[in-house]
């Protein structure tokens, strides 16, 4: 957000029934769902945006929305080249404990994938 790599807020924990609206700003991103052991590979049938190209002097930013339709952990990354190693993904719903979102994190940061 704002010239970073990164969504903001990071994570949310959200209700059954609840929209997440993601925010497009410039250039061009999008908000994948992935894995938590995959963090910068999407899977089937999970949400994707595609790529949404913002203008610089854009200010009337495009949102998409997601619905929670279940409590489970959801984990979400940039599919533009290079983003998802800079860090640049999201949770919905991520454990406190184990697969947490700092995990889920460094690991799109070690996945190699090169500018």
């Amino acid at each position: 957000a704002w010239g970073k790599l990164q969504y903001d807020p990071e994570y949310v924990h959200a209700k059954v029934g609840d929209y997440i609206e993601f925010e497009f700003h410039p250039k061009n991103h999008t908000v994948t769902e992935s894995s938590f052991d995959k963090p910068c590979t999407a899977i089937d049938g999970g949400f994707r945006t595609g790529f949404v190209p913002v203008q610089e002097e854009e200010y009337d930013l495009p949102i998409r929305k997601f619905k929670v339709t279940d409590d489970k952990p959801h984990w979400f990354y940039c599919g533009q080249v290079g983003h998802c190693p800079a860090g640049m993904v999201f949770a919905v719903n991520p454990p406190k404990k184990g697969n947490t979102f700092k995990k889920f994190e460094k690991m799109a940061r070690q996945t190699g994938e090169k500018w």
